[in-house]
C-alpha cells in the first residue's frame, strides 16, 4: 500500500462508531494517527523463522467478554 492509502485507512478506521482492531508492524505513521489507543506488541515467528514484533491497535479496552450479558 502507498502512503496515502495508509492514512485513508487510518482516517476511516479513527472515525469507525465500532470496534477496530488493527494489526501490523509498528510504525510512526500508525502510532501518530492512533493516538489513543490501546497497543499490544508481541513476538513472532515470522516467514523463514524470522523473529518479529506484531503489532495490534484497538480502539477499546480488552476485557473478558460475557457469553451472556
Amino acid at each position: 500500500m502507498k502512503d496515502a492509502e495508509h492514512i485513508e485507512l487510518l482516517e476511516l478506521l479513527v472515525e469507525h462508531p465500532g470496534k477496530v482492531m488493527l494489526s501490523g508492524y509498528d510504525n510512526d505513521l500508525y502510532n501518530g494517527m492512533l493516538q489513543g489507543w490501546r497497543k499490544v506488541q508481541k513476538r513472532t515467528q515470522a516467514e523463514a523463522g524470522i523473529m518479529r514484533t506484531e503489532t495490534l491497535w484497538m480502539n477499546y479496552e480488552i476485557g473478558q467478554m460475557k457469553l451472556f450479558s
